[in-house]
């Protein structure tokens, strides 16, 4: 590709096209012009780079949370007050975000989803990485999806048969399987209870 400057921007030539594609960027548009004279489109960036900045801060807000809050304690046991606090969050941040732009509301729900996605996929990202690199328990032997979510001990006990499930680990695993944030350890007598 040879490169051109034009006004302190760069244009390039593509060989699969005829004539020049120059793509012109200021700080506020993206200018597309072909056989540089005919103007094609232009978009504005502004707003959609100041979108994914948005949505950038959603997902590192999502792991700011992980390692602010839910990092410490048992946050299983209070499962409903969590979801509950979440969608009431995400109830506010539409309801502000609607009475800034009265006449956009259903495209502010549509930013309140997508920003709540991206809070989501933080969350649980950080939430992953932490359990499977830097959990205490990382070293103990079992199932690496078992690591990351009680979900898959629950689907695998979903037939009420989780002393099979744990007996079919500990013969894989050893005497020590992480299943989870804990280790289960088998009672291999009636004298281990006593």
């Amino acid at each position: 590709m040879s490169h051109w400057a034009v006004e302190s921007l760069n244009v390039y030539q593509s060989e699969g096209l005829r004539g020049i594609l120059c793509i012109g960027i200021d700080y506020q548009k993206v200018a597309l012009y072909h056989d540089s004279s005919e103007h094609l489109t232009s978009v504005n960036i502004s707003a959609h780079a100041e979108m994914l900045l948005i949505l950038f801060l959603a997902t590192l807000l999502g792991v700011l949370v992980h390692h602010g809050v839910f990092i410490r304690g048992e946050w299983h046991l209070r499962g409903p007050a969590v979801v509950i606090t979440h969608a009431a969050v995400a109830a506010l941040t539409w309801s502000g975000i609607a009475w800034k732009q009265p006449v956009k509301k259903y495209r502010s729900l549509d930013t309140v989803i997508a920003l709540f996605c991206c809070y989501m996929v933080g969350l649980f990202g950080s939430i992953m990485v932490y359990r499977l690199f830097f959990h205490r328990l990382r070293h103990f032997p079992g199932p690496r999806l078992a690591a990351t979510s009680k979900l898959w001990h629950i689907y695998q006990c979903r037939d009420s048969r989780n002393h099979l499930v744990l007996d079919s680990l500990h013969k894989q695993y050893g005497d020590f399987v992480r299943t989870g944030e804990l280790a289960n350890r088998p009672l291999r007598s009636a004298d281990a209870i006593n």
